[in-house]
């Protein structure tokens, strides 16, 4: 049976055929082989949505999904205040598919945007079908702790 899919959504079968090369760039997928990248390619949704919709909710179970920028921006807002911004290539939410913990932080698309997303149950398949997936993963969630421990003046090591 096809999963559906939403509004503004496109199902694995439409995927953009640069899909796999899109998340090869992708600090999180960057050491996956081509096979890894279609498997992840093969279980994600494309979302659209305009500028103003916001792609993430802080305080929102994290579990929701994981996404990848595939064209446009968005402002990574905390406390009411732009933290950061995403363009393409940037991915978000890879914590809260990981812990099911809550978002800290929204995420508001700035211009018209192109998602990748991976559903909670999506991102454990990839795991658990191809664990040589879960490496790279490690690696990027413990570069982007080194940042926040030495933006935050923590000891390292």
């Amino acid at each position: 049976m096809a999963a559906k899919t939403r509004p503004g959504e496109r199902g694995p079968r439409e995927l953009p055929a640069a899909t796999v090369e899109l998340l090869a760039a992708v600090p999180l997928f960057a050491g996956c082989s081509k096979r890894q990248l279609k498997q992840v390619a093969s279980l994600a949704k494309v979302r659209r949505v305009g500028a103003g919709a916001m792609l993430a909710v802080a305080g929102a179970p994290g579990s929701a999904s994981f996404a990848v920028l595939v064209e446009g921006s968005a402002d990574v807002v905390r406390g009411g205040k732009v933290v950061g911004t995403f363009g393409p290539g940037d991915f978000f939410g890879e914590i809260g598919v990981i812990d099911g913990g809550r978002r800290t932080a929204s995420v508001v698309a700035t211009s018209n945007v192109v998602a990748i997303h991976l559903s909670r149950a999506a991102f454990r398949r990839v795991i658990e079908e191809e664990p040589g997936v879960a490496w790279p993963v490690m690696e990027a969630l413990v570069a982007r702790l080194r940042r926040a421990a030495a933006e935050a003046g923590w000891p390292s090591d």
